[in-house]
């Protein structure tokens, strides 16, 4: 790998950070799949105590999918723009124009969701623990085989809660960054040169963190032990843990 950056020279000649080197975002996701690949292998020889269904309502499974199809149509323009090789775009609009239009789409999504859920008093189940992080210690022990203990699950485990928090602080970064870069470029706010350069890089870093977060995700929602919650989310059927362990 040549580098983690990419380097641009400006107008006097002096070399700047411009973007991320695409082979980190290729590394990042090939390490992302080694670990769900060397999990699955460990896991399969071990016990994991299952979980009741979260027995998702209408809105819950809306939400989710509707997350998901911005998320695919942001990452898929994201793209094409970030290694400008771009084929012409969809319904008269660029990449660009899609890029934009979905990812504040998202954003006002990620806005209704946090006021929703507050509204509702469902923040009390992600609140933030100290025992998150010791439960998500003993996880990690029982994972290496150094401890038959296991936290006892809930509506969420603690390793739920903490990559939801996670995710929400990318989600954060990689919307504001992205909010600016689209001002300036609509010249209702413009930017410094070097904080548009400092927009771009966040924006890429913490979007393919994000990346990664979104394979992780995928592989635990297929795993024995959380697969009753898919089929849940697809409003398939709800079964219990029980259930599925019998099938």
């Amino acid at each position: 790998m040549g580098g983690l950056f990419q380097h641009a020279p400006d107008r006097s000649g002096f070399p700047y950070l411009s973007q991320l080197s695409p082979e980190l975002l290729w590394t990042l996701l090939w390490l992302a799949i080694a670990f769900c690949a060397i999990h699955a292998l460990r896991r399969a020889r071990g016990f994991v105590p299952g979980k009741a269904p979260a027995r998702y309502n209408w809105n819950q499974r809306l939400y989710h999918w509707g997350n998901f199809l911005l998320l695919a149509l942001v990452a898929f323009s994201g793209y094409w723009l970030f290694f400008r090789h771009a084929p012409p775009g969809l319904f008269g609009f660029t990449w660009l124009d899609i890029h934009s239009y979905s990812g504040l789409a998202f954003a006002v999504g990620v806005i209704v969701h946090a006021v929703a859920a507050t509204l509702r008093g469902d923040t009390r189940s992600m609140a933030p623990e100290w025992r998150d992080f010791r439960e998500a210690g003993v996880i990690w022990r029982n994972f290496l085989g150094k401890t038959n203990e296991y936290p006892a699950p809930g509506k969420y485990d603690a390793l739920q809660k903490i990559y939801h928090h996670i995710l929400s602080l990318l989600a954060i970064t990689f919307t504001a960054s992205g909010v600016f870069m689209w001002l300036s470029s609509a010249q209702i706010y413009l930017a410094p040169r070097s904080a548009i350069h400092l927009f771009r890089v966040t924006h890429d870093i913490s979007a393919f963190l994000l990346a990664v977060m979104v394979v992780g995700h995928v592989y635990f929602s297929i795993i024995k032990a959380n697969r009753h919650n898919l089929k849940d989310m697809t409003g398939l059927r709800t079964s219990t843990p029980e259930r599925e362990a019998a099938d």
